[in-house]
């Protein structure tokens, strides 16, 4: 199921047993006037939820490209959110990088991008990537490992385009202090702003600096993945013996890339920052005509 700031629940019937909902639901629609039994089947969304322009831009964009990234071959219009499926099966299994990729998407590359021909705030089409985001997470589950590893949150700070996906495992005991902290005002401490402020800068020239950072990102994740799969293995074998020790790999093994990330995003906001100095440089330098400097 793929949605935006929007209801798209349909279908109901309290016969099933597959479906749950308040004993009242319905007779509250009818009552109300939301829903009128001669008009055809109870509709959860058409009697609960709004319906109008506004999400023809702002949430139908949104929910048509997350399940054409899913489901290639389908084909339907834009603004016919109102009659897009609900559920749909992919078309192939779904990866934790494919949900990243989706939390990623700003119409990358096509007439609606706000980002990538120049920083656009009038694009109708609302994209799934907005620089406004606090944080974005994928949550994975795999019951055949033991949970302290088999349930793991990907967080990513910020702008989820401009940042990176660091995994949170559910054994993990402890996240630094400074993962904690921080207000609306910029500081040097938060985690938060740390990717923050490197978003920040890469929105003043996307086309220049957006590139560098996202291959940055996308390297250190595919290389976490990598150092995750060896890790849960060690993990797996040690916590038949010694528990302790299992348990002490899996936090040293977390907070090393949890640090790692933020030193990513610090040595990405100097080349950023060396980038910009020299593009703005070259734009005002005011050589001497006559003589050489």
């Amino acid at each position: 199921m793929a949605t935006g700031n929007q209801g798209r629940l349909r279908e109901y019937d309290p016969a099933r047993a597959d479906m749950m909902g308040s004993p009242t639901v319905m007779d509250f629609a009818k009552a109300n006037g939301f829903w009128k039994p001669e008009d055809g089947a109870f509709d959860f969304a058409k009697a609960y939820t709004r319906d109008n322009s506004r999400d023809r831009v702002y949430n139908d964009p949104r929910v048509w490209v997350m399940q054409k990234i899913l489901n290639p071959s389908l084909e339907q219009p834009v603004d016919d959110g109102r009659n897009f499926d609900v559920y749909l099966t992919p078309e192939k299994p779904i990866t934790v990088n494919d949900l990243k990729a989706i939390m990623r998407n700003h119409f990358d590359g096509s007439e609606h991008d706000p980002y990538q021909f120049g920083l656009n705030g009038d694009e109708p089409w609302r994209p799934v990537s907005v620089f406004r985001t606090y944080e974005s997470h994928v949550m994975q589950v795999r019951p055949w490992l033991p949970m302290a590893i088999g349930c793991t949150i990907y967080l990513a700070w910020g702008m989820a385009d401009l940042s990176c996906y660091v995994p949170f495992y559910q054994g993990i005991e402890r996240v630094p202090e400074h993962y904690g902290v921080g207000s609306a005002h910029a500081d040097r401490r938060s985690v938060y702003w740390k990717f923050r402020k490197l978003q920040t800068l890469v929105m003043t020239d996307y086309t220049g600096l957006a590139p560098m950072v996202k291959k940055a990102f996308a390297d250190f994740e595919a290389l976490t993945a990598t150092r995750q799969a060896t890790m849960e293995d060690e993990y797996v074998e040690l916590l038949k013996t010694d528990a302790d020790q299992a348990q002490a790999l899996l936090n040293d093994f977390n907070l090393r890339i949890l640090a790692e990330a933020e030193e990513l995003a610090e040595r990405l906001l100097d080349d950023c920052f060396t980038k910009r100095t020299s593009d703005i440089q070259d734009q005002i330098y005011f050589h001497n005509r006559q003589i050489k400097d």
